[in-house]
């Protein structure tokens, strides 16, 4: 019976410092915003008019971007319009 809270306690142990050795190895990963992603993309693919999947596999290769991801990083998008704001000069009188 005493044998039974000192294994409780070993495997709690155990978590612990298996948890705290996972969260140090997720900490060290450093992320890239989409937003270089999308314009590394766009510039691969349309100014430079290489074949996406050649684009796929070097950016791919490089920043290990997972298979998920590009759905949305090949879809074609059509650029961002903002409405232009245009300054009236008074009328002189």
């Amino acid at each position: 019976m005493a044998a039974l809270p000192i294994i409780a306690i070993i495997a709690a142990v155990l978590v612990v410092v298996a948890s705290y050795l996972a969260g140090r190895v997720a900490g060290k990963r450093e992320t890239i915003p989409w937003r270089p992603i999308f314009q590394l993309v766009d510039h691969y693919t349309r100014c430079r008019g290489e074949d996406p999947a050649a684009v796929r596999a070097r950016i791919t290769a490089e920043l290990q971007i997972p298979s998920w991801a590009w759905q949305e990083l090949l879809r074609r998008r059509e650029p961002l319009v903002r409405g232009r704001r245009t300054i009236r000069p008074e009328a002189r009188v």
